[in-house]
């Protein structure tokens, strides 16, 4: 077992998340981890590797050219370009979720067997004025806001796998935002797809599908300063011309990877995922590795998926909501499984029907970080 993958130190944050299942049934699942000292949590081996180009060299050789016909996509004989050492082809990836993407999350699904697990999204104008503080007392990293509040909070053990998804509409922010945390994930990813108000409204999401110029800025000037593999995902447009134009641009930027949701911003779970939207996506950019999201609702839906559309890789979201388990080749296990008492040395914690409420934890130095917890049960 790789020693790297053992999650160690006194950790805990609530795990509270939703999902309409098909449009019809919902669900609630709420479940906590609580690691201390003594206890550690096992995760299947490292995804695979390339041979450790960074971002900036990636880029200058995909911008070198190809057999592909896409300009900017620099792959030759249907080769992918390598993401800066993290291989996105064959991955399955925990999306990103608001209130969801969290570090018990997160844990959960590689737990399982995720790929990359991605953040929430992380606002960049608030994560540009985040100070990077190791906790001891948890064994994290967090990046706390001049509030106090820790934004962000990274086990040494994901930072092989986590992708911090950012929501930002312009370049220079970006850029502040992702230097913040860079050295702390495997690979930067911009939200250009979210439809909520909140983000649409701050120029970010799904408001950036319609500024082509903007969306290249923001990811040439986050591929030319950054050592880390940059991503990003979209949304369809309402014609697959102007979805191919987009991806086409994108291509051009140098990023490693595309993840694209199947649904256009107007369209909400209850409708269906257009697979197809997708395949014609991955069509327009043959030589980069396309990320497929969209009504992935258990493991053989990852086979399914692929098959359909072409994708080099898949993202889960409701599914892995409903059970974080989805990730396992072998099927789900039951939800009582993944909300197990986890014991902990002499120490063990129950799960389920929690309650979050604001909450101050403090460290060995005496100093609070304000963040959601959920009421708990401790067993000694």
């Amino acid at each position: 077992m790789d020693p790297g993958l053992v999650f160690q130190g006194s950790y805990l944050q609530s795990l509270s998340v939703a999902c309409v299942w098909g449009g019809d049934t919902h669900r609630r699942l709420s479940s906590q981890i609580l690691l201390v000292p003594s206890c550690s949590v096992e995760l299947p081996q490292r995804p695979p590797r390339h041979n450790g180009r960074s971002a900036r060299g990636r880029r200058g050789a995909m911008a070198g050219g190809g057999g592909s016909g896409v300009p900017g996509s620099g792959a030759s004989g249907g080769e992918q370009p390598g993401g800066g050492g993290v291989d996105y082809r064959g991955a399955v990836c925990l999306a990103p979720m608001v209130r969801v993407g969290t570090l018990p999350m997160r844990m959960l699904a590689a737990e399982h067997g995720a790929t990359l697990t991605y953040s929430e999204e992380l606002i960049a104008l608030r994560l540009q004025r985040c100070v990077r503080k190791p906790n001891a007392a948890h064994g994290t990293v967090d990046f706390v806001d001049p509030k106090g509040a820790a934004m962000l909070r990274v086990l040494p053990a994901e930072r092989c796998r986590l992708v911090a998804q950012l929501g930002a509409a312009d370049a220079v922010t970006a850029l502040r935002a992702a230097q913040v945390v860079c050295r702390d994930v495997a690979a930067i990813d911009v939200n250009m797809g979210c439809p909520q108000h909140f983000s649409v409204s701050g120029g970010m999401g799904a408001a950036l599908l319609e500024k082509p110029e903007t969306v290249k800025d923001i990811l040439t000037t986050l591929t030319r300063n950054l050592d880390v593999p940059v991503t990003c995902k979209i949304r369809l447009l309402a014609e697959p011309r102007r979805t191919a134009d987009l991806v086409r641009t994108i291509a051009g930027t140098g990023v490693a990877a595309l993840g694209v949701h199947g649904r256009r911003r107007e369209q909400r779970p209850r409708d269906p995922a257009s697979w197809e939207g997708i395949r014609q996506a991955v069509e327009a950019v043959p030589g980069l590795p396309v990320i497929a999201n969209g009504d992935v609702f258990s493991y053989s839906d990852v086979a399914r998926v692929r098959r359909a559309t072409g994708a080099a890789a898949v993202m889960i979201a409701r599914g892995a909501q409903w059970n974080p388990s989805i990730f396992r080749p072998a099927g789900f296990l039951p939800l009582e499984e993944v909300k197990k008492v986890r014991k902990c040395g002499r120490r063990a914690v129950r799960s389920g029907g929690l309650t979050e409420k604001r909450t101050t934890l403090r460290g060995a130095s005496g100093s609070g970080i304000t963040y959601r917890t959920p009421s708990t049960s401790c067993v000694r």
